[in-house]
């Protein structure tokens, strides 16, 4: 399991891109606290914010926001964090990035946080063509998550992951999840799938003790079923 037990000092405080496009590359974070970055969204998909080469190390963060951001070559190890005020990338795009260890507190949305619609689909559409020319975009083989989530808008086939305990739910499985007397967050995320554009997408079970147990229980039952793989 990753370890979550690590100590801070000092602050980055409320950082974020003067204009866009920009670029923020080779930069090594370790052993303090991120709190309220925010990457606004982009008003043109081709100028966004790029972090290139960064390595995050046994950071702490909480209310970071992230819009369309593309993370090329990043590494996250150890990240702790969210609470009442949890982490969320919204519509961003990943090449070679790593997550390993404890990573807690981050949330994934595939569509961009705005109220402009045509926007928001303009970005996605550039995401998956982004993803036509990645031969991975996320490891997540050596991470241990806070909690249940789904990463949502990365093309489950671009993701090394454990398939002991990070899954795959496809349009088809969600349907036919659906069908079966079935609640709980599986639920939410086979009813989320079919609202959206996605084929398919990656969930992660998460936290520790019984609720994981529980979790990882009811993923060998949908994956007999043929839910999940």
């Amino acid at each position: 399991m990753g370890n979550a037990n690590f100590k801070v000092s000092g602050e980055i405080a409320a950082p974020r891109p003067k204009r866009y496009p920009c670029v923020v590359s080779r930069r090594v974070i370790a052993n303090t606290t991120l709190h309220n970055a925010y990457a606004p969204p982009p008003k043109d998909p081709s100028k966004r914010l790029t972090v290139r080469g960064v390595s995050l190390s046994n950071v702490r963060h909480f209310a970071c926001s992230a819009h369309g951001v593309v993370f090329d070559g990043v590494l996250v190890e150890n990240l702790r964090g969210g609470g009442m005020a949890p982490s969320f990338l919204w519509s961003c795009v990943f090449r070679h990035t790593t997550l390993a260890g404890w990573i807690g507190g981050l949330m994934w949305r595939w569509r961009m946080h705005t109220d402009d619609d045509e926007m928001a689909l303009r970005l996605h559409a550039a995401n998956q063509q982004f993803y036509e020319t990645v031969d991975w975009a996320l490891d997540i083989s050596e991470a241990d998550f806070s909690f249940y989530e789904a990463l949502q808008g990365v093309p489950a086939g671009l993701i090394k992951r454990h398939p002991d305990k990070h899954f795959v739910m496809t349009r088809d499985g969600a349907e036919r999840f659906l069908k079966m007397k079935y609640g709980g967050v599986w639920y939410l995320t086979a009813q989320d799938l079919l609202k959206s554009p996605l084929d398919d997408v990656v969930i992660v079970t998460g936290g520790r003790g019984d609720k994981l147990k529980e979790r990882l229980a009811d993923a060998k039952v949908l994956k007999k079923r043929g839910i999940l793989s």
